[in-house]
């Protein structure tokens, strides 16, 4: 049985909840994405269990020097909430992105991935010492897999955040999350990271780059929302961008050549479509592309260079 929307949104709340019921990691995570606009800020979205978070720095910040460290913390607070909800964690494990560090990208393109499963504590309790049984019985969080996916990034730019406490569902817990402005300007930047220019200079495989035809969409959702504000003539958004694109390495003069990969993300157009929930309002990839090239010549920020 695959959970419903209001099912896959509760797993997440207690997710949530779980870590940041932890002062460190309260300090440390931020949330951002889908969920962050959908949890932070109203927007609609498809519920999703996959979690995104950025850290400015990483776990040894707060005295956790290795991933079996940190797998034990992370299992501590997942446990430790989740049973209070009528859940029982399993299977933790945690990972680092990507499998093998290169020495060009080691200090700023690394992260971690966590996946865990949860069961019916009597179904834990009377197979615990059959792993096999378990897995194949741990609740499903989609058709195609029973893993709650947690995505940690480490070396992100998080200087535009906000602390939410009055979100439904929550009890009052504070959630660090990405505010709007952040949201779109790293939706910029992931746009100019699938640039040739870009993963040569950062020693990746040209072909490495994916059409990311969602982005476009995002940015126009969000600015054309009335439940948010992101006003790029304010000059610290301009710090934020110059700060964000920054944290990757990403010439931000790079902004200058998104007209030139029209035909590249509308590759993906299909399976954008496939995501939006109200098929009515699609306008066409073409439109929010046009949409992001009169942003960026609205707002002079085609001719931005580099600064030391």
């Amino acid at each position: 049985m695959v959970l419903s929307s209001e099912e896959t949104k509760r797993l997440r709340t207690i997710t949530l909840i779980a870590l940041f019921s932890d002062d460190d990691l309260l300090e440390t995570l931020v949330l951002k994405g889908g969920n962050a606009l959908e949890i932070g800020y109203g927007f609609n979205s498809r519920a999703s269990m996959d979690l995104d978070f950025s850290m400015s720095q990483d776990f040894e910040d707060i005295g956790l020097t290795d991933l079996e460290q940190v797998k034990n913390r992370l299992e501590k607070v997942l446990s430790n909430t989740f049973i209070e909800y009528g859940y029982q964690v399993f299977e933790v494990r945690i990972k680092t992105k990507p499998k093998r560090l290169i020495p060009e990208t080691q200090e700023f393109w690394a992260g971690y991935e966590v996946n865990f499963k949860i069961i019916e504590p009597e179904k834990f309790e009377a197979n615990k010492d059959n792993l096999v049984w378990l897995s194949a019985k741990a609740i499903a969080t989609s058709e195609m897999k029973k893993n709650i996916t947690i995505d940690l990034g480490r070396f992100e730019y998080t200087g535009s955040k906000q602390f939410i406490d009055n979100i439904e569902g929550f009890e009052g817990y504070l959630i660090p999350i990405y505010t709007p402005t952040l949201i779109v300007l790293e939706k910029l930047r992931a746009i100019c990271q699938q640039m040739e220019d870009y993963l040569v200079r950062i020693g990746k495989d040209p072909k490495f780059g994916k059409p990311r035809p969602r982005d476009f969409y995002d940015i126009y959702t969000i600015l054309e929302s009335p439940k948010v504000e992101v006003n790029f003539n304010d000059p610290e958004t301009l710090v934020h961008l110059t700060e964000c694109f920054k944290a990757k390495r990403v010439p931000i003069n790079l902004l200058s050549r998104v007209w030139e990969t029209r035909s590249f993300h509308k590759l993906d157009e299909p399976r954008l479509k496939e995501t939006i929930q109200i098929e009515e309002s699609y306008q066409g990839f073409d439109f929010y592309f046009d949409y992001v090239l009169e942003l960026l010549k609205q707002n002079n920020l085609l001719s931005m260079e580099e600064t030391a």
